[in-house]
């Protein structure tokens, strides 16, 4: 079971099973987590969830950059590269 939270604008999903949340369909181990990511992010922007290997992030639908490591990459290909050399 889960319930609509918001957080500065932002929307998502609280599981009341786990304490997990749900933002642009990234799932997080809590709200700590989450604020962490969600800093750096437009409210109720055009993103989608982003994940290469274990990490995850989203991507902007209306510029396709990508927000990984509380960073925005220009492009998939630099996300990918930067993931390769930062491992």
């Amino acid at each position: 079971m889960s319930h609509k939270i918001s957080f500065e604008g932002h929307r998502g999903l609280l599981s009341l099973v786990d304490q997990s949340v749900i933002f642009y369909g990234v799932r997080f181990s809590g709200i700590i987590e989450a604020v962490k990511f969600l800093k750096d992010l437009k409210p109720d922007g055009f993103y989608q969830p982003w994940c290469y290997g274990n990490t995850r992030g989203v991507k902007d639908l209306l510029t396709q950059k990508i927000y990984i490591h509380n960073k925005w990459m220009d492009s998939e290909k630099t996300a990918k590269l930067y993931l390769k050399v930062c491992r």
